[in-house]
């Protein structure tokens, strides 16, 4: 059954029920995106719920986890959609990153066991890498991820000269959780890679650059 026509709020836009719901899926689709529906138990019956992030129901509560300004869940009760919006967090400010040592010649590459590519060697990092220092805002709120958006073959993220937090090149960005990331200068270290003997989806191996920095909060809340 395909239902178009619908728009954002509370009113009511159609009602459907079976005799059999097993077998039974729900799909919304806005322009941009499929919003898949979570299934769980919330106010004494099992609910369908869209949301604007991830959704984990825990007994009679609900936790929502969202990284968007303004989050917003609907919960499908009655045969209608109820829409919740929440308020707006607290600005977290800027983040900002800056060269300090453009990289080298990428390293050959080793394979292993079954010619799999192997980790780098600890020592192109202090030497081969590009590194970047990223400054960051005091005063963090819990939940804060540093996005690094990058290009390069694997990054590593030092505070004190201590590894925190390492990611393999995969066209993705990188986020750091700033929770569990020591107080300190951090330090970010790009190494580049040999085009063309590991497949990615988007961007280059080859490079190894920071194109930019943001910081995102992902906001929880629970729902009884």
């Amino acid at each position: 059954m395909l239902v178009t026509g619908l728009r954002a709020g509370t009113t009511r836009s159609s009602r459907w029920s079976a005799r059999e719901a097993s077998g039974w899926g729900c799909s919304c689709w806005t322009r941009l995106r499929l919003v898949p529906p979570y299934r769980g138990v919330l106010w004494g019956a099992e609910r369908l719920v869209l949301a604007d992030g991830g959704v984990v129901f825990d007994r009679e509560e609900m936790r929502v986890h969202s990284a968007v300004e303004r989050p917003s869940y609907a919960v499908l009760r009655d045969g209608v959609f109820m829409r919740f919006e929440l308020g707006e967090g607290r600005a977290v400010g800027e983040a900002a990153v800056r060269l300090v040592r453009a990289a080298g010649v990428a390293p050959e590459p080793v394979t292993g066991v079954m010619g799999r590519a192997s980790v780098p060697e600890d020592k192109w990092f202090d030497t081969v890498a590009a590194e970047y220092v990223v400054s960051l805002p005091d005063d963090l709120p819990g939940g804060t991820l540093l996005r690094i958006h990058w290009a390069g073959d694997v990054g590593r993220a030092y505070v004190g000269g201590v590894l925190v937090a390492d990611q393999f090149f995969s066209g993705r960005v990188w986020d750091i959780g700033l929770d569990r990331v020591p107080v300190g200068e951090l330090r970010v270290r790009i190494l580049p890679g040999v085009e063309g003997d590991v497949y990615v989806a988007e961007g280059s191996r080859s490079s190894a650059v920071i194109e930019r920095v943001e910081l995102v909060t992902i906001r929880r809340w629970r729902v009884r």
